[in-house]
């Protein structure tokens, strides 16, 4: 209840004055509340939620059909500059004013243990990369990616530096690299892998 309508839209006014990237988490079926954003983020349940309200009795032909409904009507209604919908076991969706078209990523998750966190890690990631400069289509491979890690995860849980590095590798089918690494790298690896008991 902190984060009335009045200090939510007096917040992304101000943000935008300075030129700073807003990435919002709805709680609320009032999407309208987070005008201006420059992405929102529901998960699929909230989206179908909002469907339901904006377009009662609506019928989708298939998943795709369903899920490209959801995005334009909640961009619609909320007045957000993009999307970022987590679609649960199928991945991620990323639309609006800075992407082409639709992108839509497969999840990245090697096995699901629990759910729980991947959204504010996919929010976090989001926020993050849009920070340092990103563009949100990396920005949301990125926060794909880290999600699927948090997923392998029980509880909510965070994720190393070494985690999403290995992860990003594999993602990208890198090369090994050379057996040679700075000792400052190879201290953060070694921190990272105590830290797992490993």
């Amino acid at each position: 209840g902190f984060l009335t309508k009045n200090l939510i839209r007096s917040l992304i006014k101000l943000s935008k004055q300075h030129h700073v990237s807003v990435v919002t988490d709805p709680k609320s079926e009032d999407v309208f509340r987070y005008s201006g954003s420059t992405v929102i983020k529901p998960n699929l349940n909230e989206g179908r939620s909002v469907l339901k309200v904006l377009k009662p009795g609506f019928l989708y032909t298939s998943f795709n059909h369903e899920i490209e409904t959801i995005a334009d009507c909640y961009l619609e209604a909320s007045g957000c500059e993009n999307l970022v919908m987590s679609l649960s076991e199928h991945g991620v969706m990323s639309k609006g004013k800075h992407i082409d078209g639709t992108l839509k990523i497969n999840t990245h998750a090697l096995q699901v243990s629990d759910v729980s966190g991947a959204g504010d890690t996919l929010i976090s990631f989001l926020a993050m990369s849009l920070a340092a400069g990103l563009s949100l289509a990396s920005a949301t491979e990125l926060g794909n990616i880290a999600a699927g890690i948090a997923c392998g995860k029980a509880g909510t849980a965070t994720i190393s530096i070494s985690e999403f590095l290995e992860a990003l590798k594999i993602r990208n089918e890198a090369v090994h690299p050379e057996k040679l690494m700075p000792l400052d790298s190879l201290s953060q690896i070694s921190q990272d892998l105590k830290i797992q008991n490993k």
